[in-house]
């Protein structure tokens, strides 16, 4: 009889043992779902909650190549850094060589525009008795047609003028004999001067006229006669004082 009663006895005894150990093994499986289901925190590596440096991008390093600039006195390349050994363009146009044009023939208004065109300067005009098929066009110019002169040069026409056309008497009063010769030859005067001297004790007026015939703005013929008063130096008196 009691050889029977022992056995029930450790059957009894396992099966809470049993129990246990299928109530922790349901405990560990609701914490895992706890913690890893679609509601709760998931369960992450390290290294993948630790936030990494953005990669830097990729750049290089190069020596920039020489940049070819311009040089505006030739327009010819000069690499960046080297100095320039040419002259300024300016220069260059200034110191060079051009020919006067043929101008012999032409009217005034051709001759500015062929000097024009050649780089030359218009100085100005003289006039000389020409025949009749020379008057108003060029009959010379100073320096000569076909001198090779700077560029920008001055160049004087020289216009054919009537020698029955009249001509307007420029005011000489303050001039020399000479200038006022060369500025009636200028304007086509062939005549001659009709001169009177009156003496003067002023050095700075000797030599210079005062008075003129005909007036400033006149009409004066080529060939026609100029009269002129001229200042001139009083001498010295050689008398002795007391005499």
């Amino acid at each position: 009889m009691s050889e029977r009663k022992s056995k029930p006895t450790g059957r009894a005894e396992a099966v809470p043992a049993r129990l246990m150990v299928l109530t922790l093994l349901l405990a560990g499986g609701w914490l895992v779902l706890r913690y890893n289901g679609p509601d709760g925190p998931s369960i992450v590596n390290a290294s993948q909650t630790t936030p990494s440096t953005p990669p830097l991008p990729f750049t290089t390093t190069s020596t920039p190549s020489p940049v070819a600039t311009t040089d505006p006195a030739t327009t010819l390349p000069v690499p960046t850094g080297q100095k320039s050994t040419t002259t300024h363009a300016s220069t260059v146009a200034a110191d060079t060589q051009v020919t006067v044009p043929m101008l012999l023939g032409l009217s005034e208004r051709d001759a500015r525009a062929a000097l024009r065109q050649s780089g030359l300067a218009v100085g100005p005009l003289t006039h000389r008795q020409a025949d009749q098929g020379l008057v108003g066009v060029v009959v010379d110019t100073t320096p000569p047609v076909g001198s090779s002169v700077r560029r920008g040069a001055t160049i004087v026409l020289v216009l054919g003028a009537s020698s029955h056309a009249p001509i307007a008497v420029p005011d000489l009063v303050g001039l020399t004999v000479e200038q006022a010769t060369q500025k009636l030859r200028a304007l086509g005067w062939t005549g001659a001067f009709d001169r009177s001297d009156t003496p003067t004790g002023d050095p700075s007026q000797a030599g210079r006229i005062f008075d003129q015939d005909p007036l400033p703005n006149s009409q004066l013929k080529p060939a026609d006669p100029v009269r002129l008063r001229v200042y001139t130096l009083a001498a010295a008196s050689t008398g002795r004082p007391g005499n």
